[in-house]
């Protein structure tokens, strides 16, 4: 009797330490799983945030590529091309940032760089700045209107917090 007492003694006073292994073992297992829950669950909230900015800038960004050529533009007389003249290059930031106020958007900064092709001489200027969706619209219009522009080399729109931030690469031809 004393023997089988003693070994039901034994193993009641292992039975917390089994029920204890297999509780960390099942906690163990667990712990990918609701790691990659965790992680799926943010990377959610991002496509959720991003999705949100796709569709607000969609309609944008469908009406720039359908209007890839400006003499498809609605309203837009395209203005007899000139050429920059050197001894006006100085004030190219100052006259896109007036373009920008009158548009009531804020540029954070113009930036001309000459760049000398084999062709010809070119002024990029990149122009990087922020304000509300309606806004872009008659900036980039006025844009359109320059007459030494060649080109708008790269045009990048996105929205963060309660407006949107944007940065344009503009080619100018100069003499």
């Amino acid at each position: 009797m004393k023997t089988r007492a003693a070994k039901l003694g034994a193993v009641t006073s292992l039975a917390p330490w089994i029920v204890l292994i297999l509780v960390v073992a099942a906690a163990v297992n667990l712990f990918g799983p609701v790691r990659n829950w965790r992680r799926l669950s943010r990377e959610i909230v991002a496509d959720r945030q991003r999705l949100d900015d796709v569709q607000v800038l969609y309609p944008l960004y469908a009406e720039l590529a359908a209007l890839d050529q400006p003499a498809q533009w609605p309203g837009l007389q395209p203005p007899e091309p000139r050429r920059l003249p050197e001894t006006e290059v100085t004030a190219i930031p100052e006259r896109f940032l007036q373009m920008a106020a009158a548009c009531r958007l804020e540029l954070d900064a113009v930036s001309p760089r000459v760049v000398n092709a084999a062709a010809a001489r070119h002024l990029d200027v990149e122009l990087k700045g922020s304000g509300p969706y309606a806004q872009l619209q008659p900036f980039l219009m006025a844009l359109a209107r320059m007459p030494e522009l060649e080109r708008i080399r790269k045009l990048d729109v996105r929205r963060e917090a309660l407006q949107e931030r944007f940065a344009v690469m503009a080619q100018l031809v100069l003499e």
